[in-house]
């Protein structure tokens, strides 16, 4: 029975010689792991899925279930199809690109039709936010009233902005770079990726912070950034995706701040049109769905989010 390496290989229609080149290992070594594919060292899983856009889990024939998110040594989030751009731009002006899959593009057709004018229904008391999903590593939601339109363009029409692969993300969550001389990067297929998304992004810091702090842009356009590097920091912001067709009015947003003095600070969503949270950073530290931290403060009679 051939090993998942070796299956993956053949699905992919990748030889041998191949595979051993892009990882810098002999011939004989990328065999003997076909036959005993679970001694592959974990970078080496990872430089696997980084060269031909898969997930260790495919790799590994097996998925990490929800509950161990939290200690999955790899990236959490799969490689999705891209599928082109979408750019919301807002009344001010302001234009902002989000790479997406197909996925992704079908989500937000189907919320954007159930607001046409002839299906719309607007629940007493809320607002509808569009919640999508970027291969950049970000779970989205834009307040619908402060968008002056939307564009799904696809690939072949315009370019889409750049992503990187998830294992490139999760590195960036898992690695602090306190002291970088000791930071283990990977093998060479990662320490590329991350070397490229490094340079896109306008460097490590940069790269660092987009992976591990939500983004919180008020109506003007001032922005706010938010630590999600804990399990407090991120209960704030969970299950916006499931509340985001009626959020309530005059809801306040709890942000934690491990790093700072206070202990939290709330934020008035009414005041808010855009929020941009980590997706890796999120889906490893939300305790696996645990909703005892609302994300919501509401008062008296106004409606709750679901």
């Amino acid at each position: 029975m051939p090993s998942p390496l070796q299956t993956l290989r053949k699905r992919l229609n990748v030889s041998v010689d191949d595979l051993a080149t892009k990882l810098g290992v002999p011939e004989s070594q990328v065999k003997k792991w076909e036959r005993r594919w679970e001694d592959i060292p974990p970078i080496t899983l990872r430089d696997i899925a980084v060269a031909y856009d898969v997930s260790v889990s495919s790799i590994l024939g097996e998925e990490c279930p929800a509950e161990e998110w939290g200690k999955y040594p790899f990236a959490v989030n799969e490689p999705e199809p891209l599928y082109g751009t979408l750019r919301l731009t807002f009344l001010d002006g302001h234009e902002a690109d989000f790479p997406i899959s197909q996925k992704a593009r079908e989500s937000v057709l189907s919320q954007l039709g159930r607001r046409c004018f002839t299906a719309c229904k607007n629940r007493p008391g809320s607002e509808p936010w569009l919640y999508f999903w970027g291969l950049d590593d970000r779970i989205a939601l834009a307040r619908m009233s402060c968008i002056n339109e939307v564009a799904l363009l696809s690939d072949d029409e315009r370019a889409a902005p750049h992503f990187a692969h998830p294992e490139v993300y999760r590195f960036l969550v898992g690695h602090p770079f306190e002291d970088e001389d000791d930071v283990e990067v990977g093998g060479p297929v990662l320490s590329k990726a991350l070397s490229e998304h490094y340079d896109e992004l306008g460097g490590k810091e940069i790269a660092r912070q987009k992976a591990t702090h939500a983004l919180v842009v008020f109506k003007e356009g001032r922005e706010l950034y938010a630590a999600c590097t804990t399990p407090n920091e991120v209960s704030g912001f969970f299950m916006l995706d499931l509340s985001s067709e009626a959020i309530p009015n005059s809801a306040f947003l709890q942000i934690e701040d491990s790093y700072d003095y206070h202990e939290a600070y709330f934020v008035n969503m009414d005041a808010l049109r855009f929020i941009s949270i980590p997706s890796e950073a999120y889906h490893r530290h939300n305790n696996a769905g645990d909703g005892s931290d609302l994300d919501f403060e509401s008062d008296g009679d106004e409606e709750t989010a679901d």
